[in-house]
Parts: C-alpha cells; structure tokens; sequence
C-alpha cells in the first residue's frame, strides 16, 4: 500500500507499507457485532513540511514556527496493539536553530476507550547563539558562543515528565 498526502510543496506525508490479513468479522457475526481484525501491520512513514506550522496545527500545540522539517517513523503491530518505532523529526530555523526529536511509542492499545499511549522523546537542540531561539532574538546576550541542549519527555500513566535536561553554552 502506497499512500501519499498534502501538496507536494508544503506538507508532503507519505506512508509505505502493507497489513498482512484484515478479516471483516460480520461475516461472521451478527450485524451489532461488526468488528475487524487485522494483523502484519508495517508501514514507513516519511514528512516533508515547508515550515511547522501545519505540524503544530494537526497535533494541537502552539510552537514557534521552525521552517522546513523532516521526519520518519515505522508503525508496526496489529490489532491487538500497535507500536511506533525509530521515530525522528528533525527541523532548522532560518536563524541556524537545529532540533532533532527522536523516539518511540512502545504500545498503543486500539481498543475502544484506551487510554493515551506511553511514550519516550529525546530532543536535541543546537544554535550558533542564544539568539536563534525564537523569543530571544531580541536579548542581548554577552557573547556565549554556541548552544546545545538536551532533554527527556516521558509519557507515564497520564503525567508528561520532562527529564535529563541539560543545556550548554560555549
């Protein structure tokens, strides 16, 4: 299965990849009980944006837009779960701000009236000057030289928790 999404210039989301069996069970069953089943799930998924607004938009976040970003990820499983693996989205701003988030979603319960899925986020960020950062272009700062930063989000039992987080300059 190919599937292709956006306009080709400014959102671009591709997915790749198959499901091995889907069974319509109402074939089966009575008409109350439709349900499907369906194993062998792997897809690549590849994103392409001009900037980060729309990204912001579809997953309901304020953010500073970034411009261009890029990212993949592979959604395996079936229908007992899935998961996300070798996730990455990576974006850089005019000013020279680099983010790089990778990560993963161990399991996500498909099952009527889950809950939200755990999950884990390195962000990684580096800027040629405090500057870059979108807020601060305006602050003068004595001249620190380069910034990078890193932390840990961690999603556990309804708590977002915002771990290892260290920041460097010079």
């Amino acid at each position: 299965i190919k599937v292709t999404v956006g306009d080709g210039h400014r959102f671009n989301l591709r997915a790749n990849g198959k499901v091995d069996n889907i069974i319509d069970q109402k074939k089966f069953r009575s008409v109350e009980e439709e349900e499907i089943e369906y194993a062998g799930v792997d897809f690549q998924f590849d994103l392409q944006t001009a900037d980060t607004n729309g990204i912001a938009k579809l997953i309901g976040v304020k953010m500073p837009d970034l411009r261009a970003t890029k990212g993949s990820w592979r959604l395996t499983g079936g229908e007992r779960g899935l998961t996300i693996q070798n996730a990455r989205i990576a974006s850089v701003s005019d000013r020279g701000l680099q983010i790089i988030a990778t990560g993963e979603v161990p399991y996500i319960d498909v099952s009527p009236g889950a809950g939200r899925p755990e999950f884990n986020v390195q962000f990684n960020a580096q800027a040629p000057q405090l500057g870059a950062i979108p807020g601060l272009e305006n602050v003068n700062f004595p001249k620190l030289g380069g910034m990078q930063a890193e932390a840990l989000l961690k999603h556990r039992e309804d708590a977002l928790d915002l771990e290892t987080i260290q920041i460097r300059t010079g």
